[in-house]
């Protein structure tokens, strides 16, 4: 069985885009979509992954992390 890792990501709470979802995308496939003020878990394999969210024509830059010890919550 193959050991994952919980990757936590919380969505801060803005004023500008509140009723706007942002797509968050890991390893070029989106992953979901994170509502305003949100927190989400997702597990995930052991490995290097790239993380980047986009709303509309905007994008963050990706973040590329390796997860090692899978037993360990990384939070984003």
């Amino acid at each position: 069985m193959k050991h994952m890792a919980t990757l936590k990501i919380t969505r801060t709470s803005e004023y500008a885009n509140r009723f706007r979802k942002i797509k968050l995308i890991l390893d070029n496939k989106e992953l979901s979509l994170i509502a305003n003020g949100e927190t989400k878990d997702f597990e995930i394999a052991a490995g290097v992954h790239t993380l980047q969210a986009k709303i509309d024509w905007c994008s963050s830059n990706k973040l590329t992390f390796t997860i090692v010890n899978p037993e360990l919550k990384l939070l984003i």
